[in-house]
């Protein structure tokens, strides 16, 4: 099967691999010369030498079009018998030379270098290109058929998503995951290591902090997206609290109505003493309501506060400083002062901070819609809303509502009320961002991708047990992974055997993979796998204490630690299983809305 190449037609260079002499015009050496534009050199090309074409088009008249090493075009005439198609890539091997033609063969066995390869897709009656051959190859190391009947079902799915990666479509194809859009885009994404929930949250929720910004009315719908009904009560009970009634206010902050009053009443006789100028209340205002604390440790707190932090603690998540300033403005936006003193010594939590704050600002927009507030009112709201410190609260709030418990995983409707949740929240903000003109901003972009994040999730539990863990650990966000792989079989039989693996990227503890392997009910052994050496004699100290605390529970442990720094991500075991080895399902839930 030849390829006559006319040499007056089509103009082309040699690649570098040829038997062939550059830029020489001896007229010893043998073979037919051809031109080549631009450059004035002479190739000479001889039967044997080698050549490769990527094709651009083809006629009806049986021609095509190849492009060549150097850009260059060559125009052949194709056997009606060779199935070729535009956009492949051939090795050919030159069959004959002469003055007016050149006969070109194209080298089946060049097909990625696996002869298997095209014979397989020549067999199947398919055409030789890239996404052809990538298919067969990834069908082979699956150990999948390659019989003409499945190359032909699986080419047909990979011409539906022809801008997926063929390789994807056959894991997919083998997992029974259904082929769609958005589960390519997302099983693509599990691949790169570019799925996990926690990672995503820092922008997420920065963004929307940013957006609260604009308005009162906006920070109210912001701040309705994931808070609705909480602080509800707050705003009559502060309004009761400048009366000096303490109690409302109290019970939903867990206060201390009597050492509210007291504190109130020591902060007049300090600002009575201090109008009389008296210096030594002066001093004592500062150590009772500043507080001011170590100016080394401030720093260290706030230095951390835009990184990703997630916490309950203020002093955490402000600075001793940060959380001085915020108590200041909330006071000046019409706080109590004695509340705002427990505000500013970390006494209440970030979350008890934030809807203080957002009490404060309703009362303002409240005033302002009905046209009873003054500029004073309304220029320290607006202080408040576009300080740093409401923003971080803001931002710190919202990244934690997207975020699991640790003892929330053990129960599994703490799961599905967690999946539902985020699904809930995703809706709600793309409808507010589409309602806003912001439906194509990357904000909007990255809710989407959330959504289709779960979908796919929910997608997986159909084949395999798998979810997500977004994790709140001690003041930081984790991602953790939970994968359950056993025998399908044994699974039917209820023999209590399965196995599972748990995986973490802690901050302090770095990456974590705890293998899990119960046998017979009760026989249990865990394998934890660490990729920091300082970690392993403390993750050793501890295993007794775990060893115990589930033998109480009636197993048997067994748990050892060890060192591996170039662990496989839970995505590769999950989707390069074995060819014999079954994923099973132990608990299909539905994770959407």
């Amino acid at each position: 099967m030849n390829i006559n190449v006319n040499a007056n037609t089509g103009l082309y260079d040699i690649n570098s691999g040829l038997n062939n002499t550059r830029g020489v015009s001896e007229p010893e050496l043998t073979g037919q010369k051809i031109a080549t534009v631009p450059s004035d050199a002479v190739h000479y090309v001889k039967a044997g030498d080698t050549l490769s074409g990527q094709i651009l088009g083809m006629n009806e008249d049986g021609t095509v079009s190849l492009l060549l090493g150097d850009n260059t075009k060559l125009n052949a005439f194709l056997s009606k018998n060779l199935g070729l198609t535009p956009g492949q890539t051939l090795s050919f091997t030159v069959s004959g030379a002469s003055d007016s033609k050149i006969s070109l063969t194209p080298l089946y066995a060049n097909l990625d270098g696996n002869s298997a390869v095209g014979k397989a897709l020549h067999e199947a009656g398919l055409p030789f290109t890239k996404q052809n051959s990538d298919m067969v190859t990834s069908m082979m190391e699956r150990g999948l058929p390659i019989d003409s009947r499945s190359l032909q079902n699986m080419a047909a799915d990979t011409a539906r998503f022809p801008l997926a990666n063929p390789k994807s479509i056959v894991q997919m194809k083998e997992l029974e995951i259904p082929l769609n859009d958005s589960n390519i885009r997302e099983f693509e994404a599990y691949k790169e290591n570019q799925y996990k929930i926690a990672d995503s949250l820092d922008g997420l929720s920065r963004e929307l902090s940013d957006i609260a910004k604009e308005g009162l009315n906006t920070n109210d719908r912001v701040f309705n997206l994931f808070f609705e009904g909480k602080g509800e009560g707050l705003p009559s009970a502060l309004e009761k609290a400048l009366n000096g009634d303490f109690e409302d206010v109290s019970k939903l902050l867990k206060l201390d109505p009597g050492e509210l009053k007291n504190i109130e009443a020591n902060l007049k006789e300090i600002a009575g003493n201090e109008a009389d100028g008296d210096p030594k209340a002066a001093v004592n205002e500062e150590k009772e309501v500043l507080l001011p604390g170590d100016e080394g440790q401030s720093q260290i707190k706030q230095s951390k506060d835009l990184t990703g932090h997630v916490t309950d603690d203020l002093h955490t998540l402000l600075g001793k400083e940060g959380s001085t300033r915020l108590a200041d403005m909330m006071k000046e936006a019409g706080l109590n002062p004695a509340i705002a003193s427990k505000v500013a010594d970390g006494s209440l939590s970030a979350e008890d901070s934030l809807l203080l704050s957002k009490a404060l600002l309703d009362k303002a927009m409240k005033e302002e819609m009905s046209g009873e507030a003054s500029p004073e009112v309304m220029s320290k709201a607006r202080e408040l809303l576009n300080s740093r410190e409401y923003r971080l609260l803001l931002n710190n709030g919202i990244t934690n509502e997207f975020l699991m418990k640790p003892e929330e995983v053990a129960d599994k409707e703490k799961v599905r009320e967690y999946y539902e949740k985020v699904v809930k929240n995703a809706d709600k903000t793309l409808e507010f961002l589409n309602s806003t003109g912001r439906g194509s901003t990357t904000l909007a972009q990255g809710m989407n991708n959330l959504r289709s994040n779960v979908d796919f999730m929910n997608q997986l539990n159909n084949v395999m047990t798998y979810m997500q863990l977004p994790l709140k650990m001690n003041e930081d966000k984790a991602h953790g992974d939970l994968y359950v792989y056993t025998n399908k079989k044994n699974l039917a039989k209820k023999d209590g055997n399965v196995s599972a693996l748990l995986h973490l990227d802690m901050q302090h503890l770095g990456t974590m993979d705890i293998h899990v392997q119960m046998t017979n009910g009760e026989n249990v052994k865990t394998h934890f796998i660490l990729q920091k050496e300082e970690m392993l004699d403390f993750i050793g100290e501890h295993l007794p204490e775990l060893d115990e605390a589930l033998s109480k529970r009636g197993y048997k442990m067994n748990s050892d630690v060890s060192l591996n720094k170039e662990a496989r991500d839970v995505p590769d075991i999950m989707f390069n299983r074995g060819a014999n080895e079954k994923l099973i399902q132990t608990t299909s839930f539905d994770i959407r809305a």
